[in-house]
């Protein structure tokens, strides 16, 4: 599960065996979008070295969450709250926030990465 806020982010690796959850890793780091784009992101649109260095701060910061807890083990990565919300909407084209068609919707890799690219 990973919860991307505004000023950190929470990373934690679980499982559940009939109905118990157990929590087998867990990190919150001082990295959030609203802290990248104070420290990285001060035009818009951002310029590439902006977004390169907002890059680099989210991946020095993310290696001390993945250095506890082994997100390689993950069989499936779920994320919550606005900023994962938000992506999944653009990529589904939403003209507007729809909770419902939102809620437990899928985000593979590609899709992913074509909503980078076209929110850059």
């Amino acid at each position: 599960m990973v919860d991307v806020g505004g000023g950190s982010t929470e990373v934690v690796l679980g499982s559940r065996d009939d109905g118990d959850v157990r929590v087998h890793a867990a990190r919150s780091v001082d990295i959030g979008c609203v802290r990248i784009t104070e420290r990285c992101l001060r035009s818009d649109p951002p310029t590439d070295a902006q977004r390169a260095a907002a890059r680099e701060l989210a991946q020095q910061v993310l290696a001390e969450a993945f250095e506890a807890v082994p997100v390689e083990q993950a069989r499936t990565w779920v994320g919550v709250a606005g900023t994962v919300t938000t992506l999944s909407a653009v990529s589904m084209n939403l003209p507007k926030y729809d909770p419902e068609k939102i809620h437990l919707s899928r985000l593979d890799c590609p899709k992913l990465h074509r909503v980078d690219r076209r929110v850059a």
